[in-house]
């Protein structure tokens, strides 16, 4: 009974850190959205870009440095949705093949499959936590070329106030 309860809150764990995985896949596809539509208002836009920097009398290292922004965590949010290595929690066809030579005892099957849990959750975890920090960096990335963007119209603004 208790080897039951044990099973089933291992597999629990595991299940955690698939669902994990789900959300942080969600995550990338949503920064993937936001950079690309960012990326190509600009791209789309450019001529009026120019032409904006222009009127303001703008430095296009702004824009330059926030299109680098925006281009590294674009980076960062492919190389967390990249095809990633996570591991099963147990391989049925190698237990199977193992019953060949003997059937295993109970106590013995269910050790080995608490034991392939913990590897597979902490694989899992470990592997969930790199596409965490990829898609965090870039989040960061992401906030810093919306703060230069807004700088920038700021600094638009002020011209502009000059100006009257």
């Amino acid at each position: 009974m208790v080897e039951g309860l044990l099973l089933q809150i291992f597999k629990e764990a595991y299940d955690a850190e698939n669902e994990r995985y789900t959300q942080l896949e969600s995550r990338a596809k949503f920064y993937l959205t936001i950079i690309s539509f960012y990326l190509g208002a600009v791209a789309f836009k450019f001529a009026d870009v120019l032409k904006f920097l222009k009127e303001y009398r703008i430095s296009a290292a702004l824009y330059v440095g926030g299109g680098m922004l925006l281009s590294l965590s674009l980076l960062l949010t492919i190389l967390a949705t990249r095809i990633r290595g996570y591991e099963g929690a147990f391989d049925l066809r190698q237990i199977t093949d193992s019953f060949k030579s003997s059937m295993p005892k109970e106590k013995d099957f269910l050790e080995d499959r608490l034991t392939d849990y913990v590897v597979a959750t902490d694989r899992n975890r470990a592997t969930n936590n790199r596409v965490a920090d990829l898609l965090s960096g870039s989040s960061w990335l992401l906030f810093a070329a919306v703060l230069l963007q807004l700088i920038i119209f700021v600094v638009a603004f002020c011209s502009s106030v000059n100006k009257v």
